[in-house]
């Protein structure tokens, strides 16, 4: 079960990056991911209670939440410059940085040798396709936006991952999004953007982007990150961003006619391996940590 639940992220986040450059059409990028962060979790709100939403109660998902937007806003702004299949490559660090991290600071526990190398071969293959695909990397702005969205991603799953504070999955998705919402508004605000959509955002094309972000790549997959988030390890739960620039190439070939070679071919192969010796290297398997959350 939690193994077609992956490759539902798999699928599905790796189309949102397809589904952004038609959103951006009728909105401004931060302004684009702050409705669809604020939206989705208004969905969750009738489901909690109004302590969930102090400080003290739900700091984990705050904090974590506002990690996870920065993460996506700044892939949205990068992709008003860079190809959504390109940006997919650079979240492919995605991996990389959460073993780092939760080996640093959270388990303490040295990296399975097939995670680490199924991380590397996935992340030479992330290299390969964005020679292939992305040979024009003059703006270095939005490179550096998306190793930074990466990092900002990790450290919001870990936090979350990690916390103390119990609270149920639903609820703590709610303050995830809100304030994740909120968080990217403001970013908006400071980049000088227009607060509410432009007139382009009702056509046919960028409203059913925008919609299909909100309830597939927000209400159910964020829903279904959080669950992953307490049943498998940070190694696993990272392949998502591995598999993604696949996903993302494919429909970049089909929907935009961008060619792929057979170099391109290759080099989506030794990421699928990356991703399969990272699963190998440990079953998707319940864990009982300290901040299981609650299902409601």
């Amino acid at each position: 079960m939690n193994i077609l639940l992956l490759i539902f992220l798999y699928i599905v986040w790796g189309t949102t990056y397809t589904a952004i450059v038609y959103a951006l059409e009728g909105f401004e990028p931060f302004a684009m991911a702050g409705w669809r962060f604020l939206v989705s979790g208004i969905f969750f709100v009738p489901l909690t209670k109004l302590e969930h939403w102090s400080f003290k109660n739900s700091w984990p998902s705050i904090v974590g939440g506002i990690g996870l937007a920065t993460g996506n806003a700044l892939v949205v702004w990068s992709q008003t410059i860079m190809p959504s299949g390109l940006a997919a490559l650079f979240i492919g660090s995605v991996p990389l940085w959460l073993i780092l991290l939760d080996w640093l600071f959270y388990s303490k526990t040295k990296p399975h040798a097939l995670s680490m190398l199924g991380c590397f071969v996935g992340l030479i293959g992330l290299y390969l396709l964005s020679v292939q695909t992305g040979a024009d990397l003059s703006l270095r702005t939005s490179a550096f936006a998306l190793i930074a969205a990466a990092l900002f991603w990790s450290i919001g799953t870990l936090v979350i991952r990690n916390a103390k504070i119990q609270l149920a999955r639903r609820s703590a998705l709610a303050v995830q999004l809100v304030y994740g919402g909120v968080f990217q508004l403001i970013l908006s605000a400071a980049n000088g953007e227009s607060f509410f959509p432009k007139a382009s955002a009702l056509e046919t094309a960028p409203l059913l982007a925008w919609l299909y972000l909100v309830v597939f790549g927000s209400i159910i997959a964020m829903n279904v990150y959080n669950y992953l988030l307490n049943v498998t390890s940070p190694a696993i739960i990272g392949t998502y961003a591995l598999a993604n620039p696949v996903v993302a190439l494919v429909l970049g070939h089909l929907l935009f006619d961008e060619a792929i070679s057979a170099s391109t071919m290759l080099s989506g192969l030794l990421v699928l391996i990356g991703v399969g010796l990272i699963l190998a290297s440990g079953r998707v398997r319940p864990l009982v940590p300290s901040n299981q959350l609650k299902s409601q």
